[in-house]
């Protein structure tokens, strides 16, 4: 899956950025609300491998997930637990889709 470049999520147009590395050096990636950027890492928090496009995908809807969360002002925005069990899930079947 190609990550986007720009997405928009109710009046917010959220930049996203693919670096080396997201805002905090241990995650895959991060989300600045003030700013409007989505960061999604290209490397590995403490390998230092390259992440796959899988992986950067699921980081995408993660981040992502957490900005629709937090246009509809929802109390789950942060919860990091609920985020992470819905992306997995979302990208899964993303990646299970037939065309």
């Amino acid at each position: 899956m190609e990550i986007p470049k720009q997405i928009k999520v109710g009046r917010t147009k959220y930049t996203v950025l693919t670096p080396m590395y997201a805002i905090n050096r241990h995650h895959y990636g991060g989300i600045n609300y003030e700013s409007a950027r989505i960061y999604v890492s290209k490397r590995e928090p403490y390998t230092d491998k390259p992440v796959s496009k899988r992986v950067m995908a699921h980081t995408f809807w993660h981040e992502l997930t957490h900005a629709i969360l937090h246009d509809m002002k929802h109390p789950l925005a942060p919860n990091e637990e609920f985020v992470e069990k819905f992306s997995k899930r979302l990208n899964d079947a993303i990646f299970s889709a037939k065309f």
